[in-house]
């Protein structure tokens, strides 16, 4: 399936963006707010292009029906692939998705951006014991991405 035709026409942050706001249309975050604000935020670190178009698109397989091929068909970089396939959490333990990222430097930059993102309390009205054990958990992935 292919996303978007006409890709002489747009280049491919302009496509990401695309992308993720169709996968991520009517989904909210914890706060309520817009969901692709989160994506938009973590790539706002990035100059280069894979990351910031990997960041862009860091959730739109797990949180929609977009796959890794539509992905693949619309022309993306073999990096970014990769690297948002490492970013795909399946049935995995946390710890083994974490020790995947951390061996695909795009991944791992991209991930640490999304930790910082996602630790941001401040982006909640309540702040309950789920958020504080959820920021605990991010706290030691953060570390150990981070060296």
């Amino acid at each position: 399936m292919r996303l978007f035709k006409e890709k002489s026409k747009m280049n491919f942050r302009k496509i990401a963006m695309n992308i993720a706001m169709k996968a991520h249309v009517g989904q909210t975050d914890k706060a309520g707010k817009p969901y692709i604000e989160h994506p938009v935020n973590v790539a706002s670190a990035f100059e280069d292009d894979q990351r910031y178009i990997t960041a862009l698109l860091h959730d739109v397989v797990e949180d929609s029906d977009i796959t890794f091929d539509d992905l693949r068909n619309e022309g993306f970089d073999e990096n970014i692939l990769e690297a948002i396939i490492a970013l795909t959490r399946t049935n995995i333990g946390y710890q083994e998705y974490i020790e995947r990222i951390k061996k695909n430097p795009i991944a791992r930059d991209v991930k640490i951006q999304d930790l910082k993102h996602n630790m941001d309390l401040n982006r909640l009205d309540n702040v309950n014991v789920k958020d504080i054990k959820r920021l605990e958990k991010y706290k030691k992935a953060l570390k150990y991405l981070d060296y």
